[in-house]
């Protein structure tokens, strides 16, 4: 199985946003400001681990995301309720871009369904492969943890 690293997250991340939300996002020379941030996991096992993908956007990035994926007005956007809902989305579709990645079109894997992270859940925002990015100002990271089998 092939190993993620930075370069296979950021072209995929940057690919699913573009073509699901039109949103054109770029690598953040430095990690951006994610306040009051919200996160959504999803988790897969591999033939050799458990494997973890994390997106965590800031308020207004999950606007402008629940905008471009729904086709709302921002103004009809709660980043709670529709901006939630299309950051589970954008991590369901981007796991299965990664699974294809890593295992090609044949791979054995199991995906399991998108969750929102609290805060408590979030575990070290360094662990892993981690890539921040600038989406028209707004802060946005994509996160992959490898947690191999015992």
């Amino acid at each position: 199985m092939k190993a993620v690293d930075s370069e296979t997250l950021q072209n995929l991340t940057q690919e699913v946003l573009g073509n699901m939300a039109f949103m054109f996002i770029e690598p953040a020379e430095e990690s951006g400001d994610f306040g009051e941030s919200l996160a959504a996991c999803v988790e897969f096992q591999s033939p050799d681990g458990t494997e973890s993908l994390i997106l965590q956007g800031s308020p207004a990035f999950l606007t402008d995301l629940a905008s471009g994926l729904l086709g709302l007005e921002a103004d009809e956007v709660d980043e709670n309720v529709e901006g939630l809902h299309s950051l589970k989305e954008i991590a369901n579709v981007l796991a299965g871009e990664l699974i294809r990645e890593l295992g090609g079109e044949h791979a054995q894997f199991s995906l399991g369904i998108p969750y929102v992270l609290d805060d408590s859940q979030g575990g070290s925002q360094s662990e892993g492969v981690v890539c921040d990015f600038d989406a028209m100002g707004t802060a946005f990271r994509a996160r992959f943890v490898h947690q191999p089998n015992a």
